[in-house]
């Protein structure tokens, strides 16, 4: 049985970019966890 965990997605303005490279990469093992992020994280 897997484990559903909290994900918390922060990243400084310069960064924002490398984060949502990484998201794209493992976006299949996000699939089964609970994504958080603030309104300036999101691209």
């Amino acid at each position: 049985m897997e484990i559903s965990k909290r994900v918390a997605l922060v990243a400084h303005d310069n960064c924002k970019k490398d984060l949502l490279e990484w998201v794209e990469w493992n976006w299949k093992l996000l699939l089964d966890h609970k994504l958080f992020c603030t309104g300036t994280t999101v691209a």
